[in-house]
């Protein structure tokens, strides 16, 4: 009985693995660590980092850029069950709570980040490196406007093909 239970189990968790390393996915995924290399490289042209602050910073970064993925993804998810109007009050209300302490928790590791990038770089590559972040993400969100605007039939110089 247990052995069948066991087989169960594995079936399943190895249908769920092959579901999950759908080609879809994996091309998201592909995408998203080209975009974060590409951040990376935006970065550390705009912070100047010296050949021993760059080996502790990028430790420290990443770390905090993992840690921040996974605030932002619980939000999100939160924010998804909000979204079902039919949940009771209770759950609403639950779930606001629980959405303000992921934003708290968001708020103290920046502050935490802060703290450890500062035993690394200086406070004018701190402000840069926010700057760069804002920077890039505009980017980003321009550079996916204009290819919006492109497939929507215009070249562009904004006219039609």
């Amino acid at each position: 009985m247990k052995t069948n239970i066991l087989w169960t189990v594995i079936l399943l968790l190895s249908s769920t693995m092959a579901y999950a390393q759908s080609p879809v996915r994996d091309k998201m995924e592909e995408k998203r660590e080209e975009i974060n290399e590409l951040k990376k490289e935006y970065i550390a042209q705009r912070i100047n980092l010296n050949e021993k602050q760059e080996e502790k910073f990028w430790v420290i970064y990443d770390e905090y850029i993992e840690k921040k993925m996974r605030l932002k993804q619980q939000m999100a998810r939160i924010r998804r069950q909000s979204d079902n109007l039919t949940a009771t009050d209770e759950d609403l209300n639950t779930n606001i709570d629980k959405m303000f302490g992921l934003q708290q928790e968001e708020l103290d590791l920046d502050k935490q980040s802060k703290t450890k990038l500062l035993t690394v770089i200086n406070v004018r590559q701190l402000a840069e490196l926010y700057r760069s972040e804002k920077e890039f993400i505009r980017r980003i969100l321009q550079t996916l406007r204009g290819r919006n605007k492109n497939e929507g039939g215009q070249d562009d110089d904004g006219q039609d093909e």
